[in-house]
């Protein structure tokens, strides 16, 4: 993948620039229950040779990839503390080497409804519902952008845009907070 390929697959993620410990609670208990689904799936053999051909290092962690969202979001460097500053945007970059799977596993949050397209950037959402057959079909959704033996390419799904854009848009939703 050359180099302006991989500059134009930058998301914005965003979410509530408040505390509302509902909120987040409410959102890691579903990721936690599509995490269980996920890894029931990961017990078939369909999809367990699925992950396979996507060229991953292992399953997608979900709950992982969504507790790391979480924390980024609400990380600021300077006050790390009862910021006045929460953070609440980001950009992230798909396809270099170190984000790869972590692309992935957005794809498949964003397929799942934890986080939905609002004005260009992925916000945080609460799905209403979790089943096994929405992670299944999250997970071939996926699975089915992967071209040759290159891997799933997550940015076939996500609005994504070049990594400039996506740094500006990021910077102007925190400062808006």
């Amino acid at each position: 993948m050359n180099a302006e390929t991989i500059e134009s697959h930058h998301i914005v993620m965003s979410m509530t620039p408040s505390s509302d410990c509902r909120f987040f609670a409410s959102w890691l208990q579903k990721v936690a229950e599509a995490g269980e689904f996920l890894s029931q799936a990961m017990g078939m053999s369909k999809f367990a040779n699925l992950i396979r051909s996507m060229h991953m290092f292992a399953p997608p962690d979900i709950q992982a990839a969504a507790v790391e969202v979480l924390c980024a979001l609400r990380t600021d460097k300077e006050w790390p503390f009862h910021t006045s500053n929460d953070g609440c945007a980001m950009a992230v970059g798909l396809d270099q080497a170190d984000n790869f799977q972590f692309g992935i596993e957005i794809a498949v949050l964003v397929q799942l409804g934890f986080f939905t397209l609002v004005d260009g950037r992925y916000h945080m959402s609460v799905p209403e519902a979790v089943t096994p057959e929405l992670v299944q079909a999250a997970l071939l959704k996926v699975a089915s952008t992967q071209v040759d033996d290159t891997g799933a390419q997550p940015q076939c799904l996500l609005h994504s845009m070049p990594e400039a854009e996506a740094e500006a848009k990021a910077m102007s939703l925190r400062n808006a907070a």
